[in-house]
């Protein structure tokens, strides 16, 4: 029993934003005055919005025409802004809800001079140079004509390898218009359901017996099978285009995955039936560079031992492993239990887990060249996001450690409270006993300082009596010198003196020594007894109890 056949006429949604381009050089309005050979004559035509001067006819000219005419009359109608103009009348198709036959026969058309006009370098130049083209075909991916579907893939495919990667990236801005106009989730959902629909509308072993209308519709009758896999060979084609382009070992299994998940697996396993060696070929290129891929993945993370980039145990395990002991952990975790949170059945469970993929896809691959990458989507990088939660972190850490350096005042003025209160308690005794004992020996150090002052006092008059005495005497000693003084005189001084009798016995010895060197040093020789001194010297003696001493 076949599945759901291809609807007679599946609606095509365009974007209502989809602006002619603006013709940058004036066409003549006059059509009279246009050569109906020249390329401004069909540029003319295009011009009309509403396309009422456009048929199926006049398309298939212009077809014929850029296959066939001179390589400067194509110049001239790219130079003419051409490829922009009937690019532009592709769009304004596109945005029709329902098409007549003849519409859907012109749209045909269009895009075969689009291809034609790709086959040089100055239509594909046009092209880059020109997104809005692209942006107007790309809408036919979905139209109700099988042949202007498989068109719009071998252009796409083509513009994929066209000025890489600048090609490839509008091909891909191209098919999210066509999943935000048609409100898809999948970028390829739109693209891929009308694709699986076609390959279920084939009729048993490939005749019209149990085809769809659209085979019927058509007039498909001679071959159908083959003009299917013609169909499905070029679907393939644009597949491996969209993944090959690309060096990015991330970005082919982010693309794979997206076209996986919105259904390319149960459309590769339908076309195997085909047993077409172009098509076979195709799914062989389209899995060994999976294969490829996969292998890298593994080298990769190779400690963390993943078998199966297509198991999820595996994929589960390889995470785990790779967070584990971590503090990444905690947030795989709780993303896990989050995850517990979809109970929704069916439908509602399925669109849960696709706005997830693709949320998760847009972070991890920001910043990668990716139309709908996360700083396109939310107008902020994820390295935004990830620096703000490194300050929150910080911060966090930083309150804490305030936190923390707070308690640990308190606890510090706790104890000195403490200590003090201890301190004054025990110490009050031992301070008075101090100031005390301060105060006494303060008081002796101030009589010990008196005293002293006293005894220097009494130290300083008896050395100024001393020297006085010696002073007289020495006078005293002079004048009897210098008399010639009897020691009975002599010792009439000395008495009258105050000195003890020790004193006057030391007086009168240094005396008389003094008088005797006096006389030697002088030369006197006058003999014994001759001399003052020997006069009376024994009475001298006698009267002093001295030691008798000869004079020389």
């Amino acid at each position: 029993m076949h599945a759901a056949a291809a609807p007679t006429s599946l609606p095509v949604v365009a974007p209502n934003n989809l602006q002619p381009s603006k013709r940058s050089r004036s066409i003549p309005n006059d059509l009279k005055e246009v050569d109906r050979g020249s390329p401004e004559y069909y540029i003319v035509k295009f011009k009309d919005p509403e396309l009422k001067s456009v048929n199926p006819r006049l398309v298939a000219h212009l077809a014929v025409s850029l296959r066939t005419m001179s390589l400067s009359w194509v110049r001239q109608f790219i130079d003419s802004r051409g490829l922009q103009a009937i690019t532009d009348a592709l769009g304004v198709l596109n945005r029709r809800t329902h098409r007549t036959d003849a519409e859907l026969q012109m749209e045909t058309e269009i895009l075969k001079c689009f291809k034609s006009l790709l086959n040089n370098r100055w239509g594909a130049r046009d092209v880059i140079l020109n997104p809005q083209c692209i942006f107007n075909a790309i809408f036919s991916i979905v139209s109700s004509s099988m042949v202007t579907r498989k068109l719009v893939c071998e252009v796409m495919a083509f513009l994929c390898y066209c000025e890489e990667p600048t090609g490839h990236e509008l091909v891909l801005r191209a098919m999210d218009q066509v999943r935000d106009a048609r409100k898809e989730i999948g970028r390829f959902d739109a693209w891929l359901n009308v694709w699986e629909v076609t390959l279920d509308g084939r009729g048993r072993l490939g005749s019209m017996v149990g085809a769809s209308d659209e085979f019927k519709k058509h007039g498909i009758q001679s071959a159908p099978d083959n003009q299917l896999s013609d169909y499905a060979l070029s679907n393939m084609i644009l597949v491996n285009a969209l993944i090959q382009v690309m060096d990015d070992l991330e970005l082919r299994i982010h693309i794979r995955n997206q076209l996986n998940v919105c259904g390319l697996q149960r459309i590769i396993e339908k076309m195997k039936t085909f047993n077409n060696d172009h098509i076979n070929r195709q799914i062989q290129s389209f899995k060994s560079v999976a294969e490829s891929d996969s292998d890298d993945m593994m080298e990769i993370y190779n400690d963390q031992v993943l078998n199966d980039l297509s198991d999820p145990r595996d994929v589960f395990e390889c995470i785990l492993a790779s967070v584990e002991g971590t503090r990444g952990y905690e947030f795989f975790l709780s993303a896990l239990q989050h995850l517990l949170f979809v109970r929704d059945e069916g439908e509602v469970r399925t669109r849960y887990y696709q706005v997830l993929d693709s949320f998760v896809s847009q972070i991890v691959l920001d910043n990668k060249g990716l139309s709908d990458d996360f700083t396109s989507s939310y107008g902020m990088s994820v390295r935004y996001l990830i620096d703000k939660f490194a300050e929150q972190d910080e911060l966090s850490a930083a309150l804490e450690e305030v936190k923390e350096t707070r308690q640990l005042y308190e606890q510090t003025l706790e104890a000195k409270n403490a200590l003090e209160a201890e301190m004054n308690e025990r110490g009050d005794g031992i301070v008075t006993h101090l100031k005390e004992k301060t105060r006494s020996l303060e008081d002796l150090l101030r009589i010990s300082r008196h005293t002293i002052a006293t005894l220097q006092d009494k130290l300083q008059d008896l050395q100024r009596s001393y020297q006085q005495n010696l002073a007289s005497m020495e006078a005293k000693l002079n004048d009897v010198a210098d008399t010639k003084m009897t020691p009975d005189a002599l010792v009439e001084i000395v008495n009258q003196s105050s000195a003890s009798t020790a004193e006057k016995k030391e007086t009168l010895l240094r005396t008389y020594e003094r008088i005797q060197a006096q006389e030697r040093l002088e030369g006197a020789d006058k003999g014994p007894g001759n001399s003052i001194l020997s006069v009376s010297v024994s009475v001298f003696f006698i009267k002093f109890d001295l030691e008798p001493k000869v004079i020389c």
